[in-house]
């Protein structure tokens, strides 16, 4: 069964999603026409004011409805399943070298071909889920709020045990398989005085 999407939405939510905005454009609409002054001794000043947004908001679902007739003419395209499988996941644990992890901690893994950065803030109990690409990449942790600039990676700094006995902060390549989870990438280098 072929899936419709549309910016990683089923396409069905989007066209809903359109759909409530046109008719919420249109509420709008009919509330400022019901509000223009019916007699003639109305203040000029404020009957252009409610005509320029009743333009306005003519123009919003204009453009809406062109929009919706671009996206049902255009975008549907079905997923197939080759495309779906061409995904895996990266999961490891968090760590901050203080006491929790921060909020803004976030987890990025850098496509080593594209360079692309594909990164989330949400948080599991075990640390962090990221599906990806098939492909290689380098794994990282980083807090703007910390220091923006700062990546920690899944390094072998990491898989050495993270003592001062380890030279290398070299970042490990990381190999996603379509439909597979590579496990135990935890982005803990936060001591590489290099960077």
């Amino acid at each position: 069964m072929n899936t419709y999407r549309f910016g990683g939405l089923p396409i069905t939510a989007v066209l809903v999603l359109m759909l409530l905005s046109a008719i919420a454009a249109s509420g709008s609409l009919w509330y400022w026409q019901s509000q223009l002054p019916s007699n003639s001794s109305a203040d000029p000043t404020q009957a252009d004011q409610l005509q320029a947004e009743i333009s306005s908001l003519r123009g919003q679902i204009t453009a809406l409805q062109k929009d919706v007739a671009y996206e049902n003419e255009t975008a549907i395209a079905p997923v197939s399943p080759s495309e779906v499988s061409a995904t895996g996941t990266i999961e490891g644990k968090l760590a901050f070298p203080a006491e929790g992890i921060p909020a803004d901690m976030e987890v990025c893994a850098q496509n080593l071909t594209s360079q692309q950065e594909t990164c989330t803030k949400e948080k599991t109990p075990a640390g962090y889920s990221l599906k990806v690409q098939t492909g290689a990449y380098h794994v990282f942790a980083r807090v703007k709020s910390f220091n923006p600039n700062y990546k920690a990676y899944y390094s072998e700094f990491v898989t050495c045990g993270l003592n001062n006995t380890c030279l290398s902060h070299a970042p490990i390549e990381v190999k996603v398989e379509a439909g597979k989870t590579t496990s135990s990438i935890n982005p803990h280098d936060w001591y590489n005085i290099a960077q």
